[in-house]
């Protein structure tokens, strides 16, 4: 027995706006979810994170820290301290992103004291450039996706008066793995 052309028509009619109805009541959900791959969320926290390791310029103390910020959500963590190594009050700029020829996700300025630090948590394993500026001087650090790994880690970047320095230490253990 053969459909008739108008069963057919309906039946069309029918998959059509149920398709577009599924279409427009999704397409607000859609967008509250991270895509994959996106930038990272960065917020501020109220404490600075565990530190692993010590720091990789030795001279290096703070009696406060300023501000800590947590770059995603994931399990794995590298952290880039910020140190003011100077005798006085320094604005520091902070900048956030994917790699240094891509777009930022973060921008931000901070007073720090003399003696003072900024703490950045990155929880998510990619690759990150952060670039930290004083005046004119600015200092890039990248951080590879191969420092997310069992090992303890962390990336200090020092400012004092004439330069910007960085230093990346590592608990460089054997990570994981059976015989």
């Amino acid at each position: 027995m053969r459909p008739n052309a108008d069963s057919q028509l309906t039946r069309r009619r029918l998959l059509a706006v149920g398709g577009a109805g599924l279409a427009a009541s999704l397409s607000g959900c859609l967008s509250s979810v991270p895509l994959v791959g996106g930038p990272p969320d960065v917020r501020e926290e109220s404490e600075p994170p565990d530190r692993g390791v010590p720091s990789a310029i030795h001279d290096l103390s703070a009696n406060a820290t300023v501000a800590t910020l947590a770059v995603g959500r994931g399990s794995n963590h590298h952290q880039v301290w910020v140190w003011n190594a100077t005798g006085r009050s320094r604005e520091v700029s902070v900048e956030i992103g994917g790699a240094s020829d891509e777009e930022l996700w973060f921008r931000e300025r901070y007073a720090l004291d003399a003696d003072a630090n900024l703490a950045i948590d990155l929880r998510e394993s990619r690759e990150y450039a952060i670039t930290v500026g004083v005046g004119d001087r600015q200092k890039i650090v990248e951080v590879q996706k191969s420092q997310f790994d069992c090992n303890d880690s962390a990336t200090d970047v020092a400012i004092r008066d004439d330069e910007i320095e960085s230093q990346t230490i590592s608990t460089a253990m054997g990570c994981g793995g059976g015989f």
